[in-house]
């Protein structure tokens, strides 16, 4: 979570600076990305974009694999006043 609380306007359209993780809907891809998750016993234990053939295999490369690829598509991009 990065929170601005009392650093923003309700009013105002948010800056910029306030979405580290993810793209202006803008700015976005406009063509989606397939994404292969294999899980064994319940955990995710690798991750494949079918588009690029890029993969992670670590817990911590997998978030920031799907972290990268959902924040190109504006995902979890959202202002709560």
């Amino acid at each position: 979570h990065a929170g601005l609380e009392g650093d923003v306007d309700p009013a105002a359209t948010p800056p910029e600076s306030t979405h580290k993780y993810t793209l202006p809907l803008a700015k976005c891809k406009e063509t989606h990305d397939d994404v292969q998750i294999w899980f064994e016993k319940g955990d995710p234990v690798k991750v494949k974009n079918l588009n690029t053939g890029e993969e992670a295999n670590t817990p911590a490369n997998i978030l920031k694999f799907l972290n990268r690829i959902g924040g190109q598509h504006a995902i979890g991009r959202i202002d709560i006043v």
